[in-house]
């Protein structure tokens, strides 16, 4: 096991799984999250295997030591759902901005073999083309209601860019778009659409009253299926890459990790009344925001890459989410 790799964020929902899979592939792998979103639970099959060391650090305010990481992933962030993010912009813009100077700070005087900077989808502005490509990333004009977290992850991609350029790191940026599955959040303030109906529902809500028309599309992504395409890339990203000069912008890359299958969240209230064996009313609040009216990403520089782009159900997802509320095992 020669290998070490950091994953800033690591006992998070999405860490969690990119620690596992890492795992797995035989390297050792350190962690390092504050536990204020994260979970020992997330993380306990992993550390039993011995070849996981964790430690406690708030990177709001700390720079995380990285000397002996041959790859750093930074999944590290405030991240909460849209009715905390369209009234703290200010919040969500400089805690974002703080935890990101303070590791790519470390990273340049570690200099690992490759650092992974974990973006998102919201760096898009409000009318990008469905399915969104890499470039649509370039204006920096984040949509309005996620306008503070979209900004600092924007202004974090343009730290890495420069961080690559002028110091020679190598580096990827990826674009995640609408993670879900075990291990999300389920608590009433911060958790996203999927995980919020699926609490409301098993706890016996009627009518379901949902924020906006029901008619905007979501291309929803199990998280399993992200750390799978971080793991690849991360692969791909350590190995000659002769293959790949000119074919697209100078690095650092960026790449969409997400899908086209575009599912309505009426759909999806309607498929998570059908996996939860519930019969409920549902009334659709327009007097809330509907967010981006679509969102799907262009996959073409990822599966060109790896040869991989996520692909589990969205009936596959939910069943496991459901199973895990049921077993009392959900984040609330």
């Amino acid at each position: 096991m020669d290998k070490q790799v950091t994953v800033l964020g690591g006992a998070g929902f999405i860490g969690s799984h990119l620690v596992d899979r890492l795992v797995a592939g035989d390297y050792h792998v350190n962690i390092v999250d504050n536990f204020s979103r994260g979970s020992h639970a997330n993380i306990e099959q992993a550390v039993a295997t011995g070849n996981v060391t964790v430690r406690q650090l708030n990177l709001e305010h700390s720079k995380p030591a990285l000397w002996s990481s041959d790859v750093v992933f930074h999944l590290a962030a405030k991240v909460t759902g849209i009715e905390y993010n369209r009234g703290h912009h200010y919040d969500m813009l400089m805690t974002n901005l703080a935890i990101t100077k303070n590791v790519i700070e470390s990273v340049e005087v570690a200099k690992p073999k490759l650092f992974v900077y974990v973006s998102t989808a919201c760096v898009y502005p409000h009318d990008a083309p469905v399915p969104t490509p890499e470039s649509a990333g370039d204006v920096g004009n984040p949509e309005p209601t996620n306008h503070g977290y979209g900004v600092a992850k924007w202004v974090g991609e343009q730290m890495v860019k420069h961080l690559s350029r002028e110091c020679g790191i190598p580096c990827l940026i990826v674009r995640f778009f609408n993670a879900f599955g075990p291990r999300d959040y389920y608590d009433k303030e911060t958790s996203h659409v999927a995980p919020a109906l699926i609490r409301r529902v098993m706890e016996g809500e009627n009518p379901v009253t949902v924020w906006g028309s029901g008619n905007q599309t979501r291309a929803l992504v199990d998280a399993r299926d992200i750390a799978k395409a971080l793991v690849l890339l991360m692969d791909w990203a350590t190995q000659d890459q002769t293959m790949y000069e000119g074919k697209y912008p100078p690095g650092p890359f960026v790449f969409n990790i997400g899908h086209q299958r575009e599912v309505s969240i009426k759909q999806l209230v309607e498929t998570i009344l059908w996996v939860c064996d519930a019969k409920r009313d549902v009334v659709f609040d327009t007097s809330k925001p509907d967010g981006y009216a679509r969102r799907a990403a262009d996959t073409t520089r990822l599966l060109e890459t790896i040869g991989f782009v996520p692909n589990m159900s969205l009936e596959k997802t939910l069943h496991d989410m459901v199973w895990e509320y049921e077993q009392g095992r959900a984040h609330l």
